[in-house]
């Protein structure tokens, strides 16, 4: 294990922890905010990601296949956080989630099928490596998986932003923190 690895290794596991325990802290405060439940889904996929990226890069079977399947991984991990993002700060400052059923059900669905589009060839039809990286190989699923992570997030800091001008208060205060 080289030096870098190890260092890689170390601010993972210190982030991994520090996400964890931020997740929890927050869930704990009130488990039955779908607030403080989606934080808590936001921080594991953080965390998830983590482990997922160091794989990506250090596959524990040094193989093109295995490099390609964690990096499907980090990807799919992605698919579900741009859509709990936007969750999150449509939800907060409130602890209810207030988005109507269809338009929840279509979020989620979006995160369904940019996932298993980014598990699949359609997102990375391969790999290949370039001085010694890997370099994976675009798909035609590309623009649904682009829409669905960068596209969420940048409807979420959009909404964030004009809740924070709409909102009074304590309420701007915490949206500002977000």
């Amino acid at each position: 294990m080289h030096a870098q690895q190890t260092v890689e290794i170390i601010l993972g596991f210190v982030a991994f922890l520090a996400l964890a325990y931020l997740g929890l802290g927050v869930y704990l405060r009130n488990p039955k905010s779908h607030t403080n439940q989606l934080f808590l889904l936001l921080s594991a996929l953080q965390a998830a990601h983590i482990v997922t990226n160091y794989l990506s890069l250090h596959p524990p079977v040094d193989t093109a296949e295995q490099q390609l399947f964690w990096i499907r991984m980090v990807v799919v991990i992605g698919a579900f956080a741009g859509p709990v993002v936007f969750l999150l700060v449509h939800t907060f400052p409130k602890d209810k989630v207030t988005l109507k059923n269809p338009f929840l059900a279509g979020i989620i669905t979006l995160a369904f099928v940019s996932g298993l589009i980014a598990m699949s060839p359609l997102l990375f039809s391969g790999i290949t490596y370039q001085d010694g990286q890997a370099i994976p190989i675009p798909g035609v699923g590309a623009p649904l998986y682009i829409f669905d992570v960068a596209g969420m997030f940048l409807i979420s800091i959009v909404l964030l932003i004009f809740k924070y001008f709409k909102a009074k208060g304590e309420d701007r205060i915490k949206l500002f923190y977000l």
